[in-house]
């Protein structure tokens, strides 16, 4: 610690805090009741309790190896320690509320919750796996200290708070609730923040907090630490390094201190603090290196930081971002980059660390010898950390008065003045909530007592209960309430608990579902508890109807307890089967036909596909005016005949209620086909090369098809024409198609056959060649004149005529000679020449019948 200056400061930070807590330590001690000589006890899972139960003030329980779950303490009037044994491994969950004058040493701690004003705790250099939850409503100045404990990869459940470390207050107190929270690890992996502080006057001092990160994807805030509804938080001496946000404090504050912290984080992605709606806090003696401090408020807030105090601090590869700060100092910081600097009084350098230029421990932090920056802050020390944890920690100036006013004292419920109860119950209160009491009996010591209380038990004769009540100042009552009564012989102890019986009430099968049972007890005077089922004992009495219970099993349960406190170990059941009819169905079904042919249709047998709205129906089908008759999905009536039907069907569900909308499907079958008679044709043969056909159909609306010999069939109108005929024999069908697809088989036809045209030309007969013989020699000889060849008689068959000399060649193919033909004869020819072939023509008995041009 620094000398005293004159104006009695320690150097120029001041003494102000370790005094207030010097005088809270000196009242701590005042307040614990003297212990008797300690003791080592031991314990294990199963005798925890009754163990704890005999301890005094001032011992020590050693654990044995094993799982201790759900330990809840209890009231001590001193320290009580558990610890493991030697060699022991032990892991605890413990639930105070309240309890007092506990610590918890050396364990792994699976979960802690600390509720109902439970005071004077102390968790030490444990090991957490779950979440340790404080709860301080009610309470102020508790003794509680949590400290050298890891809280290391540590992930809330969804629906608790969001800390590892959880310290709440609802609704925020006006004083310290005196709980400390120093020197622990938070850290590793794990989903949550490090401490979530929602009271007031948590004190965080000397933690380390690393690689609390927030993983991609997580919703929830993962921050070292979060302010949250609280009120003067001091924040001293802590070192948070690779954070996503290292203080997140934007939903206000009233006079924190964060002094003396480091805060170090890898990239320029991260916030050292976020303050919002803030008023008197300071951030004061801080290192700050790669990230921002920011002073925030949203856009159109009304409520600013008033009067933050930004001071002292070293700042590298950071900056203050100071938006919605009203009366705010930003002074005397250090920055090593002046595009960073901001504030009045700023110092822009490098700064060297006691450690070199990457320190890995707190006090590495500190400034060299050499350093820029030493001696140069606002209150003459170093800009940055002091590692003795020499701070500027001056109380707020909002600090509430001391409260010296002692409660008022009450008993507010006692024995009348003679009674035969041994050990009286009593009752009383304070003027002061939140105030702790110390009751005796007769001229005993003073000692820690919770309303009500049960004396222990007392002699016949007068004696006089006095209580007292102190507050959270310390404050004794100095006027104890007091109750004077006198114990008289009171009978043996009733230890009979009395039998219950069940007198009335359905049982086997019911269709009640709020049946009433009556029932009785052995002994007059009695009480009952009823429950159904695995439900929860409820004070009852004779007769108990039971809440409404749904179809099935049930089991009513009722057990008596006597005036003496015993209770039946044999409650009286009655088990039922309730049965819940169901309300009369009167809803018809509504019938859909989902399947099956409407309009108009060639089938005489059409299937129909139907469904209704209740499972179970049955249905009826109908064909126009026909009987309903029952029927199933698929149906198919009997064959139908040609004409307009309407097909009906109608669903019936299990309670008889018939559908009055019977669903519907009209059709018309139509299977007779159109009938087409041809009533123009060609005559036959015919010389045409086209032919054009006429025709009508017995139906107007349907459609045509034509097809020339065996080509394809083709959609025509009457008249239709066929161009391009070639010789020989030809033939058009045409039939029709009505609406319902109705196919006229075969349909009508006209044919004939195509010659061609006689060429009035008639043939030319060949005439020999004239063959000039040589002259002889001798004496000429006149030359006898050529005989006229004679015509030949035309054959049965074509035959091929002879080739004049310089005709062309020709030669026919076909037919054979001795083919016989009925009407039509195929021919075939080929014909050469040197000159060329202009056409070939092929006659029967001097009739031209066709040509190839």
């Amino acid at each position: 610690m620094r000398a005293l200056t004159a104006d009695g400061r320690i150097g120029s930070r001041r003494l102000s805090l370790q005094l207030a807590r010097l005088a809270m330590f000196v009242l701590s001690l005042l307040c614990v009741p003297a212990a008797a000589s300690a003791a080592t006890l031991q314990a294990t899972p199963s005798t925890l309790a009754s163990v704890f139960s005999s301890a005094q003030s001032g011992d020590t329980i050693q654990l044995a190896s094993g799982t201790y779950s759900s330990f809840k303490g209890g009231t001590k009037s001193g320290m009580v320690t558990l610890t493991p044994a030697s060699g022991a491994s032990v892991t605890m969950s413990a639930a105070f509320n309240p309890a007092s004058f506990i610590t918890l040493k050396g364990m792994t701690m699976s979960s802690l919750g600390v509720d109902g004003k439970s005071h004077d705790i102390q968790v030490l250099n444990n090991t957490f796996t779950g979440q340790a939850d404080f709860n301080m409503t009610g309470n102020a100045n508790a003794n509680i200290l949590v400290d050298g404990n890891t809280f290391d990869g540590i992930s809330v459940c969804g629906d608790c708070s969001e800390g590892r470390l959880e310290v709440r207050q609802y609704p925020l107190g006006s004083q310290p609730v005196g709980v400390t929270i120093s020197h622990n690890h938070f850290g590793g992996a794990g989903q949550s923040d490090g401490i979530q502080d929602g009271a007031y006057g948590v004190v965080i001092d000397g933690n380390v907090f690393d690689g609390i990160i927030q993983a991609s994807g997580y919703t929830r805030h993962v921050d070292s630490i979060q302010l949250y509804g609280q009120s003067h938080t001091t924040i001293i001496n802590n070192y948070m390094r690779n954070f996503s946000t290292a203080i997140m404090a934007p939903d206000g504050g009233d006079h924190e201190i964060i002094d003396n912290n480091v805060f170090i984080s890898p990239t320029d992605t991260a916030s050292a603090i976020q303050f919002g709606h803030h008023n008197g806090t300071t951030f004061i003696h801080n290192v700050v290196k790669g990230t921002d401090v920011h002073t925030w408020v949203g856009s159109g807030d009304t409520s600013p930081n008033r009067n933050v105090v930004l001071r002292d601090n070293i700042m590298i590869g950071a900056g203050f971002v100071a938006s919605g700060c009203v009366t705010c100092t930003n002074d005397h910081n250090m920055y090593n980059v002046s595009g960073e600097a901001s504030g009045t009084n700023s110092l822009v350098a490098t700064p060297t660390f006691a450690a070199g230029s990457t320190p890995t421990t707190y006090a590495g932090w500190a400034l060299a010898v050499s350093s820029a920056g030493r001696a140069n802050a606002s209150d003459g020390t170093d800009h940055g950390i002091d590692p003795a944890g020499d701070t500027d920690t001056t109380p707020p100036p909002t600090t509430p008065p001391a409260d010296t006013t002692a409660p008022d004292t009450t008993i507010t419920s006692a024995p009348s003045t003679s009674t035969t109860d041994s050990t009286p119950t009593l009752a009383f209160t304070a003027s002061e909530s939140g105030s702790t009491f110390q009751c005796k009996v007769d001229s005993a010591a003073w000692s820690v007592c919770t309303s009500p209380t049960t004396t222990s038990t007392l002699a016949a004769g007068s004696h006089t209960f006095s209580v007292r009540a102190m507050d959270a100042a310390g404050n004794i009552d100095a006027s104890p309430a007091t109750s004077t009564f006198t114990v008289t012989v009171a009978p043996p102890a009733d230890t009979t608990a009395p039998d219950t019986t069940i007198t009335s009430g359905p049982s086997g099968t019911t269709t009640d579902t709020t049946p009433t049972y009556a029932f009785a007890s052995t002994e007059s005077g009695s009480t009952y508890q009823c429950k159904v089922d695995s439900g929860s004992w409820k004070t009852c009495t004779s007769p108990y109807t039971a809440g409404a219970l749904a179809a099935g099993s049930h089991t009513f349960n009722v057990r008596a307890t006597d005036a003496a406190g015993n209770t039946d170990a044999s409650p009286a059941t009655q088990s039922i089967t309730v049965t819940v009819a169901p309300p009369a169905d009167t809803t018809a079904p509504d019938t859909t036909i989902t399947s099956g042919p409407s309009g108009l249709t060639t089938d005489r047998t059409p299937s129909y596909a139907f469904t209704a709205t209740e499972s179970g129906s049955t249905f009826a089908c109908k064909v126009d005016t026909g009987a309903w008759a029952a029927c199933t999905s698929p149906y198919t009536p009997a064959a139908l005949a040609d004409g307009n039907h309407t097909i009906s069907v109608r669903a019936t569900d299990a309670a008889g209620n018939t559908d009055a909308s019977a669903a519907s499907r009209t059709l018309t079958i139509d299977t007779t086909a159109p009938v087409t008679t041809i009533t123009t044709a060609p005559p036959s043969p015919s010389t045409a090369t086209t032919a054009t056909i006429a025709f009508a159909s017995g139906d107007e609306d349907a459609t045509t098809d034509c097809r020339l010999d065996a080509g394809a069939w083709k959609a025509c109108t009457s008249p239709v024409t066929f161009s391009g005929l070639g010789l020989g024999d030809h033939a058009v069908t045409v039939r029709g198609t009505d609406a319902a697809g109705n196919v006229e088989t075969p349909g009508a036809s006209a044919s004939w056959v195509t010659i061609a045209e006689p060429d009035p030309t008639p043939p030319v007969t060949p005439t020999p060649p004239v063959t000039t013989p040589d002259p002889p020699v001798t004496t000429p000889t006149v030359p006898t004149a050529p005989t006229t060849p004679t015509t030949p008689t035309a054959p049965s068959h074509p035959t091929t005529p002879a080739t004049p000399a310089g005709a062309p060649t020709l030669a026919l193919t076909r037919p054979q000679t001795g083919s016989t033909f009925t009407s039509t004869v195929n021919a075939a020819a080929t014909a050469t020449d040197r000159n060329g072939v202009s056409r070939v023509e092929f006659w029967v008995d001097g009739t031209r019948i066709a040509s190839d041009k």
